[in-house]
């Protein structure tokens, strides 16, 4: 088995990733230290009943179990995962240190039943309404699968096992359903990207249970009340469903509809007819629309937009369907998105990137073309996107890093 780390970056790709991590990557926590650091979601700070949040907004209904706005503060766990993979794909002992010290801190917030996440006892697994539960731990457990398989510590290893079994028991397979709330929205439906988790898992225990989780989870998602339906099964199978989600949903549950057909022959079918139908949301730069949302729209060039979190999953799922599909054809298109779309989305010169682009791109200036009369401030540069969200500034982080193990090996 090739881990983590087993491949180092060369030349321009280990330049470039350099590069990054002296600047808006690596310098992300200093930049917006009250979303990235200051603020300990997963520690002193997990949401409550009675948690009012800091610059995001504070509960909306007293009535409600949990807070809308403060869920996202996991931005954090997808930077400290960028930052780190990066670290430790780099000869440099300070960046090195950090991110021990960033994977220790986590660690530290490890409850003695293993639970790893965002809230305290009085909500976890209990969120009736839009909740960022299986989300959160999905994005701090890939940050420390990253520092385990890089540093293949033991102690380590045996925290993230406890933490998935504590998932596990809080979502009983069979006997809970986490898919079937009132009202849930973004934090929500990420929480089946928590299949990332339990499928790498599987990959270093053959333990297969974890598989079997990861089954059971698409399709519960598949029957459940959720906002982003794209990748239900129902819709899949349904030939004249035409895809109108939040872009960075539907290209991130892809994977699990791929480790479900990887066991039931029927899932296996709906893949292959969804992944015939991709290319008319693929603009010619290889990258999915969506600005945030499909919105029914196909692929083009000029009017129709994409996201960096879209392009980032989209690569990474490209990365479980070679693997899981054995269709090497689909590695062109991993490497086309890559050099093409997601360079493409950063500054030439400066450390900032692009929330939103069209691949005929004539300015950079809050608009999607010059002819457009609407102003939307993720067209734009930036090194944080704050005034938007601090999500595709943390995916810029994690792209580079599993280009380097998983497209090389």
């Amino acid at each position: 088995m090739i881990f983590f780390g087993d491949i180092k970056p060369v030349g321009w790709l280990k330049k470039r990733m350099e590069n990054y991590m002296q600047g808006h990557i690596g310098e992300l926590d200093k930049i917006i230290p009250h979303l990235i650091t200051a603020h300990n979601i997963y520690g002193k700070d997990r949401i409550s009943l009675n948690t009012t949040s800091t610059g995001l907004g504070g509960i909306k209904d007293e009535g409600t179990k949990d807070d809308f706005s403060m869920q996202y503060y996991w931005w954090n766990s997808d930077w400290k995962d960028g930052f780190c993979r990066s670290a430790w794909l780099l000869d440099n002992a300070e960046w090195h240190e950090k991110a021990k010290v960033l994977c220790s801190d986590l660690i530290e917030t490890q409850d003695d039943d293993g639970y790893i996440g965002i809230y305290d006892p009085s909500l976890r697994f209990d969120c009736k309404g839009e909740n960022g539960e299986l989300w959160a731990q999905a994005t701090a457990l890939r940050f420390l699968l990253g520092c385990y398989e890089s540093t293949q510590s033991e102690n380590l290893f045996n925290a993230i096992i406890r933490a998935a079994q504590r998932i596990m028991e809080g979502y009983p397979k069979g006997s809970s359903y986490p898919f079937i709330v009132k009202d849930g929205f973004a934090g929500h439906s990420h929480g089946l990207a928590i299949t990332d988790v339990f499928y790498r898992l599987y990959e270093l225990t053959d333990d297969i249970d974890y598989l079997q989780y990861c089954l059971w989870l698409y399709e519960d998602y598949s029957a459940g009340m959720v906002s982003e339906q794209d990748l239900q099964y129902k819709n899949v199978i349904d030939e004249n469903y035409i895809l109108k989600g939040h872009g960075v949903h539907t290209y991130e549950h892809i994977r699990a509809l791929a480790i479900a057909a990887s066991q039931r022959p029927q899932y296996r079918a709906a893949l292959n007819t969804f992944l015939a139908q991709l290319k008319y949301y693929i603009t010619p730069s290889g990258a999915p629309i969506g600005d945030e949302w499909i919105d029914k729209r196909t692929a083009n060039a000029t009017h129709t937009g994409y996201e960096y979190c879209s392009v980032h999953e989209l690569f990474s799922t490209y990365m479980l369907l070679i693997k899981l599909t054995n269709n090497i054809h689909l590695a062109d298109d991993a490497e086309w998105l890559f050099y093409n779309a997601s360079f493409g989305m950063q500054h030439p010169t400066h450390h900032s990137t692009m929330y939103c682009k069209t691949d005929n791109c004539y300015e950079a200036n809050e608009r999607r073309h010059p002819d457009s009369s609407q102003f939307n401030t993720r067209y734009k540069y930036s090194p944080t996107h704050e005034d938007a969200a601090v999500c595709c500034v943390p995916n810029t982080a994690r792209t580079m890093p599993i280009f380097g193990r998983k497209y090389v090996s």
